[in-house]
């Protein structure tokens, strides 16, 4: 066992440490953790109202909580929401904080990053479906929770690499006088950047759709 620690320690470690400190991995790693906390907090209660509030729940069972507290699964309806804030929304968090991160890592600007990114996650998204009964129109959430993830993560660094070095050719930024307050300056620089971002990514969800 001590040989095979010590094997370990000195081929898989540095190895594992140095993905670790890898800027796209280090991105991925901090965005989970920032988003751990509202989803552990809706996992939490989403346990509390399964385990307590279901009639046919493990405690609510054992005490005949049904018996005592008359309509309680009507009570169980007022926390059930919470899984739509939380981890039913997770890939879209996701992708704006795995942006965000990848921004600080590489000094660019992060909450532009971060709106960019998703802003390109919605325009790879499948495209709006009729309702059966025809009265409207809407987004699937099917992709909105750990089934888009993967995705996220990938378009959110993809738009991030895009923006960091279309931002950085001066030809096509539109500069602006001095007297323009900085804020409305910062947006006419990222302007074209932006476009082309956009862009990119609808053509490139018209050629999934396609195939």
């Amino acid at each position: 066992m001590e040989k095979m620690q010590a094997f370990m320690e000195r081929f898989f470690v540095p190895f594992a440490a140095k993905i670790n400190s890898q800027r796209h991995v280090a991105a991925v790693r901090d965005a989970f953790t920032l988003s751990f906390p509202l989803t552990m907090a809706g996992s939490m209660v989403l346990l509390i109202n399964y385990v307590f509030l279901d009639p046919t729940g493990f405690v609510a069972s054992l005490l005949h909580l049904g018996d005592l507290i008359p309509n309680l699964a009507d009570y169980q309806a007022v926390l059930s929401s919470v899984i739509n804030g939380t981890t039913n929304i997770l890939a879209i968090l996701i992708a704006f904080l795995v942006a965000y991160q990848l921004a600080q890592e590489m000094q660019g600007d992060q909450v532009l990053c971060g709106i960019t990114a998703l802003a390109a996650y919605f325009i790879l998204y499948p495209a709006a479906r009729n309702f059966a009964d025809k009265s409207g129109s809407g987004l699937m959430t099917t992709y909105f929770g750990a089934q888009g993830l993967f995705v996220s993560m990938i378009m959110s660094i993809l738009a991030v690499k895009l923006f960091k070095v279309l931002t950085n050719i001066d030809a096509i930024k539109i500069k602006m006088p001095d007297s323009v307050p900085t804020g409305i300056a910062r947006s006419f620089n990222i302007l074209i950047p932006i476009f082309i971002i956009i862009t990119v990514f609808s053509v490139a969800g018209c050629l999934f759709n396609a195939y």
